[in-house]
């Protein structure tokens, strides 16, 4: 619960325009932002073409009655939400141009990080063959990670 608690609690933090300042919706800076916007909105729903919606859960734990999914984007990492969620944290942190967003945006990361962790050892008590799938796939970004 405690990670669910961090990530909406970082991810309200990155969202949200605190200081009431404009992003900068023009520029290339916006440009960077609009494009990590896009990657993960794109990653998010080449997720959701390949996992059901009841077949997620915000808390770490496997809802009960869930399968394993190693098609789309599970081929190449076992975590695409959380890449989705961090490209488009990123994108929200350069849009709004302050420089306070990147160590929060950082925190996410880690917070994702333990999170995943503990998911995959859920997963690997859940599902025997995810020991092998989580040997030949990277965990967060494709080739490296």
């Amino acid at each position: 619960m405690i990670f669910f608690l961090l990530q909406f609690a970082l991810m309200v933090l990155l969202v949200i325009p605190w200081t009431g300042r404009a992003p900068g919706w023009v520029g290339a800076s916006a440009i960077a932002a609009y494009a990590l916007l896009l990657m993960g909105s794109l990653l998010f729903l080449w997720v959701l073409k390949h996992n059901r919606l009841d077949n997620f859960r915000a808390l770490p734990e496997p809802p009960p009655g869930n399968r394993l999914i190693t098609s789309g984007p599970y081929r190449f990492i076992r975590h695409p939400m959380y890449l989705a969620l961090l490209l488009a944290m990123a994108g929200f942190s350069l849009l709004y141009g302050e420089l306070w967003r990147w160590p929060v945006w950082g925190a996410l990361g880690i917070v994702l990080h333990f999170k995943a962790q503990q998911e995959e050892r859920f997963l690997c008590a859940r599902f025997p063959e995810y020991r092998d799938y989580s040997a030949r796939t990277k965990s967060l970004l494709p080739f490296l990670l």
